[in-house]
């Protein structure tokens, strides 16, 4: 049974919802940075104070209490510290475990964040993190296992807003949803993602995100505010008993059923988000970006002859064998040259090492597809692993590509951008791997792309590009590999 938190700090309803079971108390202590981030959006700011922690957990009597800190500051030892004087932790199920109260980190984006307050903590009770910005998506194999970690929540409504997303609920339909489920189900925690509106209401009707969350084995979703209106005909009681019954429903559907409402939802949020303007992207200047002393500066440029130059020597084993598996395999020729898009939009000849039939543009898509037959075994293993990439360190070499940047784009998929979007996309080098390649790997469609795309553009420095190669590192084998 999929467990509802309901965030409140009134005594009289989290002594209701302790009478009905299955619902987690949730009190919101978050403040620091939270209006800022959510100016101009219809959004729930809460006004709880640290004695409603102990007020709401005096009425409870099977039920835990989650409660919801600040982002890690100076502060947050005092802070945790006057939440447990508050009593978080003691009471009915605390030898249980499973029961134990939690404690909430927002906004964290890196992994020393989340440990830090892990050692904050010092077990005194179990750790949920909030995954709500594209920092921690890029990093989640990093911090996965954080001691005391039980559970791991999206917070879609920052998450989309981090992402440059028009909707709180594109992640879901990008496979971002998936792979957060799939990683920390594989680890062993739990998992919850988003809120969840009554089952008719809501711009995506909360019976499609209950449906969701029963597809990705999800235990845990925050109830909206629209089950509690006070002058409502039905109560809160009957609202949770039809929440029940439709969970009771979907879970009887076929994985065929299950298939079919995972298209036709994932095309309900696409359409959604098509009503909503596209976020701005970064004001630049047309001519910033190529002015920018380490976008297009010596510091940059002679990293990447450096470092392209000590990979090919120092790989060169590596290339070596992989060019006469592609061989053993099919034969020759063991390289690609594809025609591709560069600064201010020049053509070049990208490298790759084949891991196609020889006649592969001649009998489908320029793009590939799940379970491409034309992708040959060995093909199979070195697109999973990035080694078809390893070639494209000429390109970087001869000046075409830098190490980080925008994937080059085919002649193909001009198309799929405004001018101006195509000017600022082509204001940079592309590179062998880049901000929204550790982000979603190949999932994520093609405003997505262009949203992380340009936001490299405006953040590039020698300390985001360190970080970009430290997560491809991480994502080389993950989901979502060409």
């Amino acid at each position: 049974m999929l467990e509802l938190l309901q965030i409140t700090n009134d005594p009289e309803v989290a002594r209701r919802c302790d009478a009905i079971g299955g619902i987690r108390l949730f009190v919101d202590l978050e403040r620091i940075g939270k209006a800022e981030r959510q100016v101009g959006r219809n959004t729930y700011i809460s006004n709880h104070q640290m004695g409603d922690v102990g007020r709401v957990k005096a009425t409870l009597t099977r039920s835990r209490l989650m409660v919801r800190v600040n982002p890690l500051h100076d502060g947050t030892q005092a802070e945790v510290d006057a939440i447990f004087a508050q009593g978080l932790g003691q009471g009915p199920g605390r030898a249980a475990g499973e029961a134990s109260d939690l404690l909430m980190l927002p906004m964290f984006i890196s992994p020393q964040c989340l440990r830090r307050f892990s050692d904050i903590v010092a077990g005194r009770c179990p750790i949920v993190a909030l995954l709500e910005t594209a920092d921690a998506l890029a990093t989640i194999e990093d911090w996965i296992n954080t001691p005391g970690l039980t559970e791991v929540y999206i917070g879609l409504n920052d998450l989309h807003i981090s992402l440059g997303l028009r909707f709180m609920f594109e992640p879901l339909a990008l496979g971002m949803v998936d792979r957060v489920a799939s990683i920390t189900k594989r680890q062993g925690l739990r998992f919850g993602f988003g809120g969840m509106a009554r089952m008719v209401e809501g711009l995506l009707a909360g019976r499609d995100v209950l449906a969701e969350h029963l597809r990705l084995g999800s235990q845990a979703v925050i109830l909206s505010r629209t089950f509690h209106r006070p002058d409502d005909e039905t109560t809160f009681e009957e609202q949770i008993h039809t929440l029940r019954e439709a969970e009771a429903h979907l879970a009887l559907r076929t994985q065929k059923q299950i298939e079919a409402d995972q298209k036709f939802i994932a095309a309900r949020i696409v359409s959604i988000a098509s009503g909503f303007a596209r976020p701005s992207p970064p004001v630049l200047d047309p001519t910033s970006i190529a002015q920018n002393p380490y976008c297009m500066g010596r510091m940059k440029r002679g990293l990447d002859i450096f470092a392209s130059s000590m990979a090919l020597i120092g790989l060169s084993p590596l290339l070596l064998l992989t060019a006469l598996a592609v061989a053993a395999e099919s034969g020759p020729p063991v390289l690609l040259r594809q025609i591709r898009h560069g600064l201010d939009g020049r053509k070049f000849g990208m490298f790759k090492f084949r891991s196609m039939v020889k006649n592969a543009a001649d009998i489908g898509l320029y793009y590939t597809q799940t379970n491409d037959p034309r992708i040959t075994r060995v093909g199979r293993f070195i697109r999973r692993t990035s080694l078809d990439e390893l070639p494209q360190l000429v390109n970087v070499l001869r000046g075409d590509m830098s190490l980080i940047g925008p994937r080059p784009d085919v002649p193909e998929q001009r198309c799929l951008y405004t001018n101006a979007e195509w000017l600022q996309r082509c204001r940079v080098r592309p590179g062998i791997t880049g901000l929204a390649q550790v982000v979603n790997r190949s999932q994520g469609s093609e405003s997505e792309r262009l949203v992380l795309d340009l936001r490299y553009q405006s953040e590039a420095s020698l300390w985001f590009d360190l970080k970009i190669l430290w997560w491809t590192v991480g994502r080389l084998s993950g989901k979502g590999s060409n």
